[in-house]
């Protein structure tokens, strides 16, 4: 599961989820939603760069949907 192919594949997966996830939460609560940010051990050094990443990611997210 951890070759490149596979991480791509489970990520892509993982975007759809949470995009079919915000939309369901868009439905009850429109000014809701979820922001997500996927990370790797294969891009940092160590786990807490790595929660850094995903965090960076999340916060990207975030500021993208508010434009």
């Amino acid at each position: 599961m951890n070759n490149p192919t596979n991480i791509a594949n489970v990520i892509s997966q993982l975007k759809v989820i949470v995009a079919e996830c915000d939309a369901k939460l868009k439905q009850k609560w429109p000014e809701s939603g979820i922001s997500s940010g996927i990370a790797h051990s294969r891009e940092s050094d160590n786990v807490s760069d790595c929660l850094a990443l995903a965090d960076q990611r999340m916060y990207e997210n975030k500021k993208a949907k508010q434009c």
